[in-house]
């Protein structure tokens, strides 16, 4: 991968863009122009937010108790209910975590590799931070087809290092 961005629509109209050197992101002026308005976002090794996806019933045992381990450390949930603007805020707010786990249901994951897990994943890795299905970067697997579906953790390297060895201990 060579490039990513989004866009985010609210109060601001952002977008947030990497070639490969730094994350950006651009706010949309009152001309119709995006003017930098932050070089180099860099996320902090440990964040303090957390926003999960899925139906806690659906969780898998490891995942569970990785989210009780980020409510035992005093983690605040902050959740919008979209991919997009949820990695947004942990951006943003320069670090944290963002999950969507395999589930009972959907033990693959629900959202798509190539066309939301990956772009997300450079970007995190361009602001410093780190993307995994919980075994493996996301960065690294292999499209099987065009809907490949991953479960993902991505934020700041602390919460995706702790969610890969909380998952390798109990069932994912």
């Amino acid at each position: 991968m060579v490039g990513a961005m989004y866009i985010t629509y609210g109060p601001l109209i952002t977008m947030v863009y990497s070639a490969g050197k730094g994350a950006h992101e651009f706010v949309l002026n009152r001309e119709g122009e995006y003017v930098l308005s932050e070089e180099n976002i860099s996320l902090e090794e440990k964040g303090s937010i957390y926003s999960l996806g899925a139906l806690r019933k659906e969780w898998m045992p490891g995942h569970l108790k990785f989210v009780e381990m980020l409510e035992s450390e005093g983690y605040k949930l902050r959740y919008s209910g979209g991919f997009v603007p949820d990695i947004n805020q942990v951006l943003i707010k320069r670090g944290g975590i963002f999950t969507y786990p395999g589930t009972k249901k959907d033990p693959n994951g629900k959202l798509r590799l190539i066309f939301e897990l990956q772009p997300m994943a450079f970007l995190a890795e361009q602001a410093g931070g780190m993307a995994t299905d919980g075994g493996q970067d996301i960065l690294a697997i292999k499209p099987e087809n065009l809907n490949h579906r991953s479960p993902i953790y991505i934020g700041s390297c602390y919460e995706v290092e702790k969610a890969k060895e909380t998952l390798a201990k109990g069932d994912a």
